[in-house]
């Protein structure tokens, strides 16, 4: 039986195509002399595709029963299709007889395997209606043991080990993990040299001369010392023995866990360089994350950390599809915001697709699903400790089916263009996929088919294979655009494609133009180069660029010294940088043809500061879900308040959580603008300081807004005047619209307490301006300055 996978369009390509020319011939036929014409073009069809019969045998030649039989493209390493999925998978007889029907021409790789024994390989071509015999040997498995240390021997836990078979290096490699003693075991393994790769955190990697298998356990010995983190987990004042502590980082992924002892104490050992948080967890209560701990090489101890549990919130819900049913054993990942968090909660759905998280502190969070083969809908966001309703309220979330998009980049002669980077961006947007798996070793990366990791972006990418090809995988259903570039070539992009749940689309071949190479290098204040830092090159001023400029951004990033290029159009080009840690920098730069650019060098000042702290209305209240940002100061003058903004980007920006806290991280040192804003509270800001680790938490006070409700009559009669506008300016110039209730009446509300300047105009009127001194309301909502009376002079009639 063949199994075509949804993954691999190859084989269905094969099959639609045979079933399109026999459909069409099929119809022109029928009504001509029926059935019978029907039957004459399937054999037609079924005669182009071959069958592959074999047999798996022991290497002494002896029949093995229980086998899967893998049918995979022998494609060149690095050219694979994404994730390696099979064009077929078969279950072997007792007798180790397999059978495969259907296949089209090609070169192929079968792979057999079987309990007890090692994965055997071998290599077929087949051609078009012919059948083809073979047989699939498999060694007995052997296992590796080993252990993987530090310089002065202590075990090393999370480590990464890697092994692959001499004898075909150009298999993905076995991998496993150290356990907290530092040691691994890998089994199935055939017999022979083999290479062995060890990577951990903050450690590096270490590769020992190849080993032979079987083989005495090895040890693996870094090059450096590990660190170890300290501390106690507290409860109202006392330990909290037995409670579990999670520790993760930059260089710590998936993250570990250890028990407190019976005191509340716990030592992590095996560290790396880089930077760690902590929580620690017990039936119902939580702690918040610890500050970062940076470990460095200089071997200094840092301080002992304490973690003080107080009660959590549990979160729970299900994980459903596009038709509402069920996703048994789904992943639920829950982040707290705002920024990446480095110590997720991952928790499974049941067989129902329920799921429960937690304990969890108070805070907002992000629920994302996952599920291969799905991509989530959108993720959803909580609040917890402003009310248990948002906690107890099941969270329904909610997976649809990936669409795949297919294709292929030629050149100008019709030629496969391999290496060439496809993405496939939802409109509006230019977010990179974020790879929720860890990382591959660049030994490893070389061996991994492209499009490998488990994407949770709304953005796809993967690279043409030596034949031009492309599949882009779980692709979210809905308008995309593909994007292709490749360099010497300006990149394409596609007009808005359409994608249904489940649709695998294939795209006309595309082929690429030259265009002019534009170069340069981004550096810190230092003149140090700066890697990783991402370019966005678009039109200048923003307008829109002509018909011929396919591609409104191109995104280049910068490696190798600092250093970036790519293929633009000519014109004048925008280009704005930024890299973590990094101020942004925007500049513009002429392109030319004629001329070609010299090299651009874009300097970045750091931003390496922060803000933090909460805010509270004056009468002492935390302001919840209040939007928090940061603005440049003016290099001259201070702006008046209501200029905060205007023509310029936000430094950084975040949420006020069920407390009032914030924290405004990525800013440059030195003064910034603080501007809070909430929709029952006049809008606050506030001039301070953004300094590095460690900081003081400020405490900002947002003042109680004020309440105006009035009238506004003719000055002689009295009469009611019902047609009139209202705009009032305040104490810091802002400007604020008034409510009509009802007749003559109005209500101006969220007013900042102080003297404000009400200006009327009505037609028929003079314009009236009339000055009203606002103070706090003594609630929210509440009104300040009641019965408030505008009086206006008629104009008089010629």
């Amino acid at each position: 039986m063949v199994f075509a996978s949804r993954r691999n369009p190859l084989v269905l390509a094969a099959a639609l195509l045979v079933g399109a020319a026999g459909g069409g011939a099929c119809a022109k036929r029928d009504r001509r002399s029926g059935s019978a014409a029907v039957s004459a073009d399937r054999a037609a069809a079924a005669s182009a595709l071959a069958i592959v019969d074999g047999r798996v045998l022991t290497a002494a030649g002896e029949p093995i029963g229980d086998t899967t039989v893998r049918l995979e493209w022998d494609d060149p390493v690095g050219a694979r299709s994404a994730d390696r999925v099979p064009l077929a998978t078969v279950r072997g007889a007792a007798d180790g007889t397999f059978h495969i029907a259907n296949v089209p021409a090609g070169r192929y790789r079968l792979r057999a395997h079987a309990p007890e024994h090692a994965d055997g390989r071998v290599r077929i071509e087949v051609h078009a209606g012919e059948s083809v015999t073979t047989s699939v040997r498999l060694a007995r498995a052997e296992t590796l043991k080993g252990q993987v240390v530090d310089r002065s021997s202590r075990p090393i836990p999370g480590a990464r080990v890697l092994v692959w078979s001499l004898a075909d290096p150009a298999e993905r490699p076995r991998e496993t993990s150290s356990d907290e003693d530092g040691h691994f075991v890998l089994g199935g393994l055939t017999p022979g040299l083999h290479r062995l790769i060890a990577e951990a955190p903050g450690f590096g990697s270490i590769e020992p001369g190849p080993i032979e298998v079987p083989a005495a356990a090895p040890v693996l010995r870094m090059e450096t010392d590990g660190h170890s983190i300290t501390g106690v987990v507290m409860e109202g004042g006392r330990p909290a023995g037995r409670a579990h502590v999670v520790i993760g980082g930059e260089n710590l992924t998936p993250s570990r866990e250890t028990a407190a002892r019976g005191d509340g104490t716990f030592v992590i050992g095996g560290l790396g360089a880089g930077a760690y948080v902590l929580r620690a967890a017990r039936g119902g209560e939580v702690s918040r994350l610890s500050p970062e701990i940076v470990l460095d090489r200089s071997g200094d101890r840092p301080p002992a950390v304490k973690l003080e549990l107080i009660p959590g919130w549990m979160v729970s819900g299900r994980v459903v599809d596009d038709a509402s049913q069920p996703l048994p054993d789904a992943e639920v990942r829950v982040d707290a915001l705002p920024g990446e968090d480095p110590l997720p909660v991952i928790v499974r759905a049941d067989a129902r697709g329920e799921w429960r998280a937690g304990p969890l502190a108070a805070g907002e969070y992000r629920l994302t699903p996952r599920q291969p083969g799905f991509v989530a809908r959108r993720p959803v966001q909580l609040v917890l400790g402003a009310s248990h309703v948002a906690a107890a309220r099941p969270q329904i979330l909610e997976l649809l089916r990936g669409a795949g998009i297919a294709g292929r980049v030629v050149d100008a002669k019709g030629g496969g263009v391999p290496g060439a980077i496809v993405r496939g961006l939802v409109p509006g947007r230019e977010d990179l996929a974020v790879i929720a798996d860890r990382l591959p070793l660049a030994a490893e990366a070389a061996g991994l088919p492209s499009g490998s990791g488990h994407a949770v972006g709304r953005t796809r990418t993967t690279s043409t294979d030596a034949s031009g090809r492309f599949e882009l995988l779980d692709m979210l259903p809905g308008r995309v655009f593909v994007e292709i570039s490749r360099a010497g070539s300006v990149p394409y992009r596609s007009g808005a494609l359409a994608l249904q749940p489940g649709q695998r689309l294939a795209l006309a071949p595309v082929s690429l133009r030259g265009g002019v190479t534009l170069t340069g290098r981004v550096v810190d204040d230092t003149g140090a180069p700066v890697d990783g830092a991402r370019v966005v090159i678009t039109a200048a001023g923003g307008g829109r660029p002509g018909a011929a400029d396919a591609l409104t951004e191109v995104v280049a990033v910068t490696e190798g010294g600092g250093q970036f290029a790519t293929s633009v159009l000519e014109g004048t080009r925008q280009l704005r940088v930024s890299a973590a840690g990094m101020q942004d920098q925007t500049l513009t730069v002429p392109v030319s043809a004629a001329a070609p650019p010299a090299p651009v060098e874009v300097r970045l000042g750091r931003a390496d500061a922060a803000v933090e702290g909460s805010a509270r209305d004056a009468q002492g209240r935390p302001v919840a879900r209040a939007r928090v940002l940061a603005w440049p100061v003016p290099a001259s003058g201070a702006p008046a308040p209501s200029d905060v903004g205007d023509g310029v980007a936000p430094l950084a920006s975040a949420t006020t959580d069920a407390g009032g806290h914030f924290q405004l991280a990525r800013l440059p040192r030195g003064q910034v603008i603080v501007e809070i804003k909430h929709p029952q509270y006049p809008l606050t800001t506030e001039t301070v300081e953004a300094t590095p680790p460690p900081r003081t938490p400020l405490a900002i006070t947002v003042l109680m807004p004020g309440r105006i409700e009035g009238e506004v009559h003719e000055k002689v009669t009295g009469a009611v005047v019902s047609t009139y506008r209202i705009e009032a300016r305040g104490p810091d110039g802002r400007v604020a619209g008034a409510t009509r209730k009802n007749g003559s009446s109005f209500v101006l509300s969220r007013l900042l307490p102080g003297r404000w300047t009400l200006e009327v105009r009505a037609p028929g009127y003079d314009a009236v301006e009339q000055v009203v001194d606002v103070p706090s309301a003594s609630g929210l909502g509440e009104t300040s300055v009641r019965d408030l009376r505008v009086e206006m002079d008629a104009v008089p009639r010629d």
